[in-house]
């Protein structure tokens, strides 16, 4: 007896914990994706392919906001860096944040010299790049887009049903400060009814 009662609430509130650890995966991916300008897709499939080999998603994504800031900010030393790998630094302001760091990651790639290829990756890249070095050969490689990831849509429908949760709480706390605000006044009613 005792078995089945615990089955019988364990059960729901286990797969109540799974939806909404889901809810709230899903959220930070559409969160990620909104800061980085990646789609859900490639925030997936990025960090998967950075997790396997020994970096993270938050370092690649900090890796693009340096190149784009490097190069929008016209850094001569990224700029003469970027030439050096055959490319135009206002062509590649003008692709994706993804493939503008693949594009640098295949330039990179293609120089033989371990210094020179160094020194042009913390130009563009910044310091923090060396950290994340087989990551970047994965990506020149394209080994992101093998990684499955969920539908855009099944994200979108997490980001929303975040939103909906959030929505539940913030009116659950206005219900209760406005409790505590009339609490004091039913408690005083309540004595003046019992005398």
């Amino acid at each position: 007896a005792l078995t089945s009662a615990v089955m019988r609430y364990a059960a729901p509130a286990a797969i109540g914990a799974a939806i909404l650890k889901t809810i709230e995966w899903t959220d930070s991916i559409g969160d990620a994706a909104e800061r980085t300008r990646l789609t859900t897709t490639q925030v997936q499939q990025l960090s998967k392919m950075a997790e396997k080999n020994g970096s993270s998603f938050q370092q690649m994504a900090g890796l693009i906001q340096v190149a784009e800031q490097r190069l929008a900010s016209h850094n001569a030393k990224a700029e003469d860096a970027v030439k050096l790998l055959g490319l135009a630094p206002e062509k590649l302001l003008k692709l994706d944040p993804l493939e503008r760091l693949r594009a640098i990651a295949k330039g990179l790639a293609d120089i033989e010299d371990p210094a020179k290829r160094s020194a042009a990756e913390v130009d563009i890249l910044g310091r923090s790049s060396d950290e994340a070095t087989v990551a970047l050969n994965k990506l020149a490689d394209g080994a992101d887009k093998a990684e499955l990831a969920l539908g855009e849509d099944f994200i979108e429908a997490g980001n929303k049903a975040q939103d909906v949760l959030d929505n539940i709480k913030n009116k659950a706390l206005d219900m209760l400060r406005a409790i505590a605000l009339i609490g004091p006044t039913i408690v005083l009613q309540a004595k003046k009814l019992e005398e």
